[in-house]
């Protein structure tokens, strides 16, 4: 019995991962959504009694120029969470993140960037096939059919689009892990490896100020300033956020936001700041 005991667990281990695939194509080709158009179809009364138009989702800031702080919070805290769930449901994109974060949950199952020697091999295959198909989904999504009123038309382009978003990313990690061999690309990326260990706190903190800068009851810089204009401040303040990851990690353990995140994962405090030499 203990022979067979190894055996097992590897056996029980293929058949949790063959599930996570299972689970992650299943939401990432719309499956959700696919039954959720099913059952609406079979609830919606044969003859309607009253047509309506598509509706045009109100845009808040061209109504309300001068919209101050508490106005846009208030309104963000509502209608616009309303309206964004419903596009979340509507158009399938929380069914493919939540599959992405499956993806992402069979990749630490695997232990793929634990042990990238072991999976370089296949992945730079997958490269290849990844950039056939991305080819051939880019010319079959010019020629499907949409209809806004008719569900399964706008169906039909939900798993070409999502497959064309996953295979892009897969091939941006495949060159990032082919080139990140190289020395000096690692030495050359090392200054930013303290800006990804804060990923979270850095986007939060992003968002804030770019809010500040650029909405109307902030500095309204969005008034003043065009695309190039934008992305220079944009990326002035990531310089500014790269050296601030670095002061901040060469003292605490992990960024703030990372840091409760962990804790709330462990459901216990954990240990902030980093012991004194």
């Amino acid at each position: 019995m203990q022979t067979l005991e190894p055996a097992r667990t590897d056996s029980r281990r293929i058949t949790v991962i063959d599930a996570m695939r299972g689970i992650a194509l299943f939401l990432l080709l719309g499956g959700v959504s696919l039954g959720i158009i099913a059952y609406e179809q079979l609830k919606k009364p044969a003859v309607e009694q009253v047509e309506q138009g598509p509706r045009r989702r109100p845009n808040f800031s061209a109504e309300r120029p001068d919209v101050s702080l508490a106005a846009t919070l208030k309104n963000n805290a509502a209608d616009r969470l309303v309206m964004k769930a419903n596009f979340q449901h509507r158009s399938g994109r929380v069914y493919m993140t939540l599959g992405l974060f499956v993806l992402g949950l069979l990749a630490g199952r695997v232990r793929l960037f634990h042990e990238l020697d072991k999976y370089r091999a296949v992945m730079y295959r997958l490269a290849g096939v990844s950039v056939v198909l991305l080819a051939l989904f880019y010319v079959l999504q010019g020629h499907l059919p949409r209809s806004w009123d008719n569900p399964w038309l706008n169906w039909l382009s939900m798993p070409v689009g999502n497959l064309i978003n996953l295979l892009t990313a897969y091939l941006w990690v495949t060159a990032i892990v082919y080139l990140y061999r190289k020395a000096s690309v690692e030495k050359a990326l090392a200054p930013v490896v303290s800006y990804g260990r804060m990923g979270l706190t850095n986007y939060i903190l992003q968002s804030v100020l770019g809010v500040f800068l650029f909405y109307r009851f902030g500095l309204g810089l969005n008034q003043y300033v065009g695309p190039f204009l934008g992305m220079m401040v944009c990326l002035g303040y990531s310089c500014v956020q790269i050296y601030f990851s670095h002061w901040w990690l060469r003292r605490f353990r992990y960024g703030p936001l990372e840091w409760l995140w962990r804790s709330g994962t462990y459901t216990s405090w954990q240990p902030l700041r980093k012991a004194v030499a």
